[in-house]
């Protein structure tokens, strides 16, 4: 069973704004997300809204939450891991 990817436009502005070998590399692994959502290089983050993961890729970190009923992952920020743990 696969999930559909919706990525808000935040997180879209992001990955184009990413030199290409990095877009690529994030994107291969929400491609990864979409068919297993919670494999274990993905955290449940419990700071933020209920649901919310974080996936690794590189020096970037995707955040996504997933909703099972309807069978969605939705790519909410991909930020640098030196900001993406900073408040503002």
């Amino acid at each position: 069973m696969q999930y559909q990817v919706e990525i808000k436009p935040k997180a879209l502005k992001v990955l184009k704004s990413l030199p290409k070998g990095d877009n690529e590399r994030i994107i291969d692994r929400i491609k990864e997300l979409s068919v297993n959502p919670r494999n274990e290089h993905v955290i449940k983050l419990s700071g933020k809204k209920q649901d919310t993961y974080r996936a690794r890729q590189g020096d970037y970190r995707i955040f996504f939450t997933i909703c099972d009923d309807k069978l969605v992952i939705e790519v909410i920020e991909i930020k640098n891991r030196q900001d993406a743990y900073n408040k503002k």
